[in-house]
């Protein structure tokens, strides 16, 4: 009983060290990431954001608009 323990253990172990901690680290390293990325968006020009801003709506309409122009939609 005592090798089914230890066994069991030391498979947690491994478990969490390599499949817990690495989706930890890459989940922390995806924020760093993304945090980098939209530093350098940020320029403080308000032309810049508002045209950002239109382009998402833009392609939101699209988005929404485009299975009812195909005949998919309700």
């Amino acid at each position: 009983m005592r090798g089914v323990v230890l066994s069991l253990g030391h498979a947690a172990a491994y478990f969490d060290a390599r499949v817990i901690d690495d989706a930890v680290n890459g989940i922390g390293g995806l924020a760093v990431g993304i945090g980098a990325t939209v530093r350098r968006a940020q320029s403080g020009q308000v032309q810049t954001y508002a045209l950002v801003l239109f382009a998402g709506v833009v392609v939101l309409a699209l988005i929404v608009a485009l299975p009812s122009l195909a005949g998919g939609g309700a």
